[in-house]
C-alpha cells in the first residue's frame, strides 16, 4: 500500500463509512467520457474554480482521505487507486457538506486509478479535455483536499513544467490528500488526475514538482474500468489433487492413452552442468525415475549456462518431441592486436531437438539452429505426423520435419524482421493441416497464418489497438475456430475467437477488476468446451496469489471463475495446461518461494 499518498485522519472510528451497500452498475448503465473542445479565451481562476468545484470532493476511508471527481451525473467518482486500496467502500463528501457512501467499482493498480459509484442521484460533472493539445507552459490549477483538509476545497495555480509518460508534471502545489484530485486547465475542463506516487520514488521530495496522470491515458483506462466488475469465484466440488515434482520451468503433454510427459531443466549449481530431464507418470499411476535426455556446458561464476525447455508434445503414434534452448557463453575473437586475437565471451543461444518412441530410448538431440541468438521456440505436429516449428533469431524462422524424413531448411516468415528475440512464440495446426502463429512485438499480438502449401501470410495485428498485450495463447476447435487468450495491461486476462468465416468476436474479460493477473494458459476438451486458466495477486505487493479455471461451452456461455490453488511464496506462474479426452485438466504451476528458490506443483482438477 502507498500510504504516503493518502492523509490519515485524526479520529478514523469518527470517518468509517456506515455500513451501507450500492450495487455495482451494470455495463450497460455506465458513461462514457466526455469529448471537448477548448474555447479560444481563456477563463478567469474564479470562473474556472466556479465550473469544476461541485465536481471535486473528499473521499474518506478508514485509512485515510484522499480526493476526487465525480465524471458523470450518474455518480461515477474518479481518484487514485492507492486512495481505496484497502477499502470497498468510502465516504464522498461534497462542496455543500453532503457525506454519501460509495462502492468501489473498478480499479486500474498499474495507473494507479479507481473508480467509485454513488448511490442513484443526479450529480454536478466535470468535462474531460484533451490532454494532448497541452502545451509547455500552459497555465493550470489543481484542486483537491491537501492535509485531509476538510471544508472547501484547495486551489493552488501553476504551469505545465514536463510531458513525462504517461504524467504531466506542474508546479502547482501537490501535496498528501490531493491525490485523485483534477488538474484543469484554463478552460475548466479536466487534462489530468494528480497523483503523489510519482514523488514516492524520489529520496528527496522536491517543491515545485507534481504529477498528473495525463486525462488521455485515464481515457483509455476508463473504457475498461467501466465495464469491468467483480465475480464471485465457485469452488470445485471434488478438491484438486496436487504433488510436488523436481525441476522449475519445464511442460507437460498428454498422449492418446492418458499417459502424462514431463521435461524439465535441472539447473545447474556452480561448476556443475545443466540437464534436460524427463519423467512419465501413467493414468492413475505414479511417475517413472527421472532420466537425463541431454546434459549442457559446465557453468561457472563467469560463464553461466542454462537450458529453457521450449516445446514438448506427443503425435498420433504417442511419439514424444521436445525442443529446447541451451544458453551459454562461448570464447569469440574480435580483433587482433600485435599479432595477439583478443577475444571475448558472448552469449550463445542454441536450439535442439529430440524424439522418443513408446518403449524406446532417446534419439540423440539434434542441433537445429546455429546462429546463436534464439531466446523461444515453438513445435506443433500435422494430422499426417509432420512436425512444424518456429524460432525467434533474426525474424522468426519456420521450418519442417516430415514424418520419418529429415528438417528442411529454415525461411522466414514475412514482416517478422523486427523481431530479434524475447518474443514468446504460439503455434497451432488444425484439422486441415493449416498452421497459425501468435506473437507479441512492441507491445501488440501477432496472427500469420499458413494455408496448405501456400506462403506465409503478412502478420495481422489482433489485439486491442492502444492497449499493452503480451503472452498469447491459442487453441482450436474441431470446426477450426480459433480461440485466443491474452494478456492486457493494466493486468487483465481478454478472450476473443474467430469463427470459420474469419471475423473475430468482440474481446470479454475473463479476469475480474480486484486482481491483477499474470499469463494464461487455453485447453480444449474432446466435447469442444474451452477452458481457460491464471494466476492472479490481490495487488502488485501480494506475497501469495490464486489460480483459476473456467470454461466455455457450446452454448457460448463461461462458467465463474473456480479456484483451483493458491502459491505459497512470492509469485505463483503457470507453466502447462491441458485437458484430456475425459475432461480431467492438467496443469503445471511454479511457486517462486523466494529470490532464487521455486516449487514445482502438478495439479489435476475435475469440472463440475
Amino acid at each position: 500500500m502507498i500510504s504516503s499518498c493518502v492523509q490519515r485522519p485524526e479520529d478514523s472510528s469518527a470517518l468509517n463509512p456506515a455500513e451501507e451497500t450500492t450495487p455495482i452498475p451494470t455495463p450497460s448503465s455506465l458513461p462514457t467520457s466526455v469529448p471537448s473542445s477548448k474555447p479560444s479565451k481563456p477563463l478567469s481562476i474564479a470562473d474556472v474554480v466556479a465550473k469544476v468545484s461541485p465536481a471535486v470532493v473528499q473521499i474518506i476511508t478508514d485509512e485515510g482521505s484522499g480526493s476526487g471527481i465525480v465524471i458523470d451525473t450518474a455518480g461515477h467518482v474518479l481518484t487514485n487507486n492507492h486512495v481505496v486500496e484497502k477499502s470497498s467502500s468510502a465516504t464522498i463528501v461534497f462542496k455543500d457538506g453532503r457525506k454519501i457512501v460509495a462502492k468501489t467499482a473498478s480499479r486500474d493498480w498499474f495507473l494507479d486509478l479507481a473508480v467509485l459509484k454513488i448511490p442513484d442521484g443526479n450529480f454536478i460533472a466535470a468535462t474531460l479535455g484533451d490532454s494532448d493539445q497541452a502545451q509547455l507552459g500552459e497555465e493550470v490549477v489543481a484542486l483537491g483536499f491537501p492535509s485531509g483538509l476538510g471544508g472547501s476545497v484547495t486551489i493552488t495555480r501553476g504551469i505545465i513544467s514536463a510531458f513525462r509518460n504517461p504524467y504531466l508534471q506542474t508546479d502547482a502545489a501537490v501535496n498528501p490528500g490531493s491525490s485523485g484530485g483534477p488538474l484543469v486547465n484554463m478552460q475548466g475542463e479536466v487534462i489530468g488526475i494528480i497523483t503523489y506516487k510519482p514523488l514516492l520514488a524520489q529520496k528527496e521530495l522536491a517543491e515545485g514538482i507534481g504529477f498528473a496522470i495525463a486525462i488521455n491515458e485515464v481515457k483509455q483506462s476508463l473504457s475498461d474500468l467501466m465495464t469491468l466488475s467483480s465475480q464471485e469465484l465457485g469452488r470445485l466440488t471434488t478438491p484438486p489433487s496436487t504433488e510436488e515434482i523436481p525441476g522449475i520451468y519445464g511442460l507437460l503433454s498428454i498422449d492418446s492413452l492418458g499417459n502424462i510427459h514431463y521435461v524439465w531443466s535441472e539447473p545447474a549449481e556452480i561448476g556443475g552442468e545443466p540437464k534436460v530431464m524427463y519423467s512419465m507418470k501413467q493414468a492413475h499411476g505414479t511417475w517413472t525415475t527421472p532420466e537425463v535426455i541431454f546434459v549442457g556446458t559446465k557453468s561457472t561464476m563467469t560463464e553461466p549456462s542454462y537450458i529453457s525447455i521450449e516445446g514438448v508434445v506427443t503425435d498420433h503414434d504417442d511419439v514424444v518431441h521436445v525442443i529446447w534452448v541451451r544458453s551459454d557463453k562461448v570464447a569469440k575473437p574480435v580483433s587482433e592486436v600485435l599479432g595477439h586475437q583478443i577475444s571475448t565471451m558472448v552469449p550463445r543461444e542454441d536450439l535442439f531437438y529430440t524424439n522418443k518412441a513408446l518403449a524406446k530410448g532417446w534419439a540423440e538431440p539434434k542441433l537445429i539452429s546455429n546462429g546463436g541468438s534464439v531466446t523461444f521456440a515453438d513445435l506443433a505436429i500435422d494430422n499426417i505426423g509432420t512436425l512444424h516449428l518456429v524460432y525467434d533469431e533474426v525474424g522468426i524462422s519456420y521450418l519442417f520435419r516430415p514424418k520419418q524424413g529429415e528438417w528442411s531448411e529454415p525461411v522466414t516468415i514475412p514482416n517478422t524482421d523486427k523481431v530479434l528475440g524475447n518474443t514468446v512464440l504460439n503455434l497451432k495446426c488444425d484439422n486441415n493441416d493449416n498452421l497459425y502463429l501468435t506473437y507479441y512485438l512492441e507491445n501488440n499480438i501477432y496472427l500469420s497464418e499458413k494455408v496448405g502449401n501456400s506462403p506465409w501470410t503478412l502478420p495481422e495485428s489482433i489485439s486491442n489497438p492502444g492497449k499493452q498485450s503480451a503472452f498469447p495463447d491459442i487453441v482450436i476447435d474441431y470446426n477450426n475456430a480459433l480461440h485466443l487468450i491474452l494478456w492486457e495491461r493494466p493486468g487483465r486476462i481478454v478472450y476473443r475467437s474467430r469463427g470459420t468465416n474469419g471475423a473475430w468476436s468482440r474481446q470479454e474479460y475473463l479476469s475480474d477488476i480486484d486482481h491483477i493477473c499474470s499469463t494464461g494458459e487455453l485447453g480444449i476438451g474432446t466435447d469442444g468446451t474451452v477452458y481457460a486458466a491464471w494466476t492472479q495477486q490481490q495487488n502488485v505487493e501480494d506475497k501469495g496469489a490464486s489460480l483459476l479455471v473456467r470454461w466455455k461451452t457450446r452454448d457460448g456461455s463461461w462458467s465463474p471463475p473456480y479456484f483451483v490453488d493458491v502459491g505459497h511464496g512470492r509469485f505463483l506462474s503457470l507453466k502447462s495446461f491441458a485437458v484430456d479426452r475425459n475432461g480431467q485438466i492438467h496443469m503445471l504451476v511454479v511457486d517462486e518461494m523466494k529470490p532464487g528458490e521455486h516449487v514445482s506443483r502438478y495439479i489435476t482438477c475435475e469440472t463440475p
